[in-house]
């Protein structure tokens, strides 16, 4: 919702930020006492971070380790790298078999 600054009541809005003002309790900070300890900031792992973890995996899976990073490696990579290396592969594929058949010629 976007409300421009001509929808708003300027003395309305003056009148209902006084009101509140005043009617909220003061906290003094001595009378506050901690119920928790302070929370600590979280760690941000990066992505060599990640890599450099040992992969957690799923009791009972029959897939290895190496079977698992490979999968995970695989599903990294982007679509257009993946469209590049269809296209060099078909490219290869049909370059041996052009070859094949110009063996099967030649003999």
């Amino acid at each position: 919702m976007k409300i421009r600054y001509d929808q708003i009541d300027l003395a309305k809005t003056k009148e209902h930020n006084q009101t509140t003002e005043q009617k909220a309790p003061v906290i003094e900070k001595e009378n506050i006492t901690p119920t928790e300890n302070p929370k600590t900031k979280g760690r941000v792992y990066t992505k060599e971070d990640l890599e450099k973890m040992p992969e957690l995996s799923i009791i009972g899976t029959e897939e290895s380790a190496e079977e698992a990073a490979k999968r995970n490696k695989l599903k990294d990579r982007s679509t257009k790298e993946q469209q590049d290396e269809a296209a060099w592969n078909e490219e290869a594929l049909r370059i041996d078999e052009e070859m094949q058949r110009a063996k099967q010629s030649y003999e």
